[in-house]
């Protein structure tokens, strides 16, 4: 069931749940009046869910959520993203009962710290592919370490604006398996970690480097010729990027989108370069 962006109730929802105990799917993304008794009732009356999607449902707190997890074991996708009230209480319930939950968002959960995001790591790393950590202020390095040691599925991974994600902690989830990799404002990341990327990460398929101000040239040079399979890659706000950096990135021709948004350095060549060498490219930014 898909209720995207529906003008529904929190008690509507309730009643759907009590009649569908089949339900397997559950997109409830942006029903902001959800409340902890409708999670309830689907973990009441649901048994059977795997995929369930409370992004952007802010009123949800731990209470139904653990209830969720003990009752939905067979849980593989989750997303709880901008549930603001969510803390490491859900993740430990979720590691504790749900062990074959392959993708999982806590975007912008900003109560969540190192503990909740290792306990996901020791108990569910096996199946684990997607993990999207985006804005979790708290989340620092000894979660990413966990992350890379123990879920060896990893392909997805988002780390955007994680403020203290460092050089040492990125080398270890730079894995040849990676093809979606989102760093972008992390502004402690050196040449040091990229380099890294670019030497063991030959599968990436997007690329997302934005604000990360300490890029140089020569790595993303580096990652252009290793990355044969780019598709996607961001560079908006490297200020630095010099013009001659366009020869690399214009080579890579599985390129469909780039995004060099505020690369001040850049001119009107930058375009004709890209549309001449870039075949399949669909969508430029530069501004």
């Amino acid at each position: 069931v898909d209720l995207t962006g529906a003008s529904i109730s929190s008690a509507a929802v309730t009643e759907l749940v009590q009649s569908q105990p089949n339900l397997t799917r559950l997109n409830l993304l942006g029903l902001q009046q959800l409340t902890d008794e409708a999670v309830l009732a689907m973990a009441n009356c649901c048994p059977k869910l795997t995929d369930v999607c409370l992004r952007k449902c802010g009123l949800v707190t731990d209470d139904s959520l653990e209830e969720l997890c003990q009752s939905c074991p067979g849980l593989t996708a989750l997303d709880l993203g901008f549930c603001s009230l969510v803390t490491d209480a859900t993740l430990m319930a979720l590691a504790m009962h749900c062990k074959a939950i392959n993708t999982l968002s806590i975007e912008l959960c900003g109560l969540v710290t190192d503990q909740g995001v290792v306990a996901i790591a020791e108990s569910c790393g096996v199946n684990l592919t997607s993990v999207n950590l985006k804005l979790c202020c708290l989340i620092q390095s000894r979660a990413i370490e966990y992350l890379a040691n123990h879920c060896h599925a990893l392909r997805t991974v988002n780390l955007d604006s994680c403020r203290y994600v460092f050089d040492d902690c990125m080398m270890m989830i730079a894995d040849p398996d990676l093809v979606d990799l989102d760093i972008s404002a992390c502004k402690q990341l050196t040449d040091i970690a990229l380099e890294d990327i670019a030497e063991n990460c030959p599968d990436l398929k997007r690329l997302d480097l934005s604000d990360c101000t300490r890029v140089s040239p020569k790595i993303v040079r580096k990652i252009t010729k290793n990355c044969p399979n780019l598709q996607e890659l961001s560079l908006a706000h490297i200020s630095k990027l010099p013009e001659t950096v366009l020869d690399e990135i214009s080579a890579c021709r599985s390129l469909t989108s780039i995004d060099m948004s505020y690369c001040r350095h850049l001119n009107d060549d930058v375009l004709v370069a890209l549309s001449n060498n870039c075949d399949v490219i669909k969508k430029i930014s530069l501004c």
